[in-house]
C-alpha cells in the first residue's frame, strides 16, 4: 500500500495472451500503460462500487467487480486496483516481468493466474488450484548411485544483492536463502480458497463440447502443491517421478519463478492455476489434443475462466483479509 494512501496493488502476472484475454471478456480494464517490453493493463475501483462485469444484473457486476473497501476507522474509502501484465511462456520470460511489475508498478501483492496440467489423480479438468507450496522441479544434483538430491542446488536467492563498502561481498542486510519449497503467502492461499468455495456453484460445467471424453465430476477448488519447469511432461514414468520426488500435484513453466521474485522483494504471493489437463489419470487427454481432435484453446478458456472467476472474488474482499 502505497504511503499516504489506502490503495491495495494487485499485480498480477498472466503467460499467455489467450489466459488474458479470458479475463479482458469477464471484467473491463480501460487503462494501458508501457512497462518496457511489456505492458500494464489496469482496473481501479473505489471500494463498496460495483464494478461493471459481462452481466446485466447487480449480482453479475458484483461477481466480477474488483472492489472491496478499505478503511481507515470506517470513514476513508479505499480503493482495489489490479494491474495485469502478460509475461509470455517460461521461467525466464516469467521472471523477467515480475521483476519489472514490482519494479515499476510496485504491487503490494503478486498474483499469477493461468492454466496448468495436473499429475495427481485428484485433480482434474475444470478444477482450480490455489498453490500452497512450489518446487523448482528440474533443479536437483544426480547421485553417483542415480538417486536425487533434491536440496542442491535447490531455489537459491538473496533478499538484497547489494555490495558492502569495500565490495567484497554482500551487505549485510543480504539475507541468503535456499529451498526445496516456496511456500505461498498463507493469508492469500486462505482467501483463494473461500473465494474458490463461493465460486464452486459457478464453475462452467466442464468438459461442455459433446465430442469431449466423458468429465468426471463438477470442478472444485483446492490447495495443491506446484511444480515449475521449462518441460511439458507426457510420459507416465516421468509424471509418477515427479510426484514421489517432489510430492507435486500440478505440473506448469512458470509459478515458481513468480514465486522466488516475489520472494526476493518481500512481497506476498499466491498462484492460482485452471485445471487443463490430467494425463497421468486419462492419456486420451493429452492425445485427444495432440492429434488435433480437440480444440485446445478451448481447452484452456474453459479451465482459465475458473481460475479467474476464484481471483475476481478474492481481490473483492482482499480489505477483509489484510485490514
Amino acid at each position: 500500500m502505497r504511503e499516504g494512501s489506502l490503495e491495495i496493488r494487485v499485480g498480477v502476472v498472466v503467460p499467455m495472451v489467450e489466459e488474458a484475454l479470458t479475463l479482458f471478456e469477464m471484467a473491463d480494464f480501460p487503462c494501458r500503460r508501457r512497462m518496457g517490453i511489456w505492458e500494464v493493463h489496469e482496473r481501479a475501483e473505489t471500494c463498496g462500487q460495483a464494478a461493471g462485469g459481462t452481466g446485466s444484473g447487480d449480482q453479475e457486476s458484483a461477481v466480477y467487480g474488483l472492489g472491496g473497501y478499505i478503511s481507515n476507522d470506517g470513514e476513508i474509502p479505499g480503493s482495489v486496483t489490479v494491474g495485469v501484465t502478460i509475461s509470455g511462456t517460461g521461467l525466464v520470460a516469467c521472471a523477467a516481468a515480475t521483476e519489472r511489475l514490482i519494479a515499476e508498478w510496485e504491487p503490494d501483492i503478486v498474483a499469477l493466474v493461468g492454466c496448468a496440467g495436473a499429475v495427481a489423480p485428484h485433480l482434474l479438468p475444470g478444477d482450480v488450484v490455489v498453490a500452497k507450496s512450489l518446487a523448482y522441479y528440474s533443479s536437483f544434483q544426480t547421485l553417483p548411485d542415480g538417486s536425487l538430491n533434491l536440496d542442491f542446488p535447490a531455489i537459491r536467492f538473496r533478499t538484497n544483492y547489494r555490495l558492502n563498502e569495500s565490495r567484497t561481498g554482500y551487505h549485510q542486510s543480504s539475507v541468503r536463502k535456499r529451498v526445496r519449497y516456496l511456500e505461498a503467502t498463507p493469508e492469500l492461499v486462505e482467501a483463494a480458497l473461500q473465494a474458490g468455495q463461493r465460486c464452486e456453484s459457478r464453475f462452467a460445467n466442464w468438459p461442455g463440447a459433446a465430442d469431449w471424453p466423458v468429465p468426471f465430476g463438477r470442478p472444485k477448488c483446492v490447495a495443491a502443491t506446484v511444480g515449475s519447469a521449462d518441460q511439458i511432461n507426457s510420459d507416465p514414468r516421468v509424471l509418477e517421478r515427479l510426484r514421489k520426488e517432489y510430492g507435486i500435484d500440478v505440473e506448469e513453466c512458470e509459478g515458481v519463478a513468480v514465486a522466488q521474485v516475489a520472494s526476493m522483494h518481500g512481497k506476498p504471493f499466491v498462484v492460482i492455476r485452471g485445471i487443463s489437463d490430467n494425463e497421468l489419470i486419462n492419456p486420451a487427454y493429452g492425445e485427444y489434443l495432440r492429434t488435433g481432435k480437440g480444440d485446445l484453446g478451448w481447452v484452456e478458456v474453459e479451465s482459465t475462466r475458473n481460475a479467474w472467476l476464484v481471483f475476481l472474488d478474492m481481490v473483492q474482499r482482499l480489505a477483509d483479509n489484510f485490514r
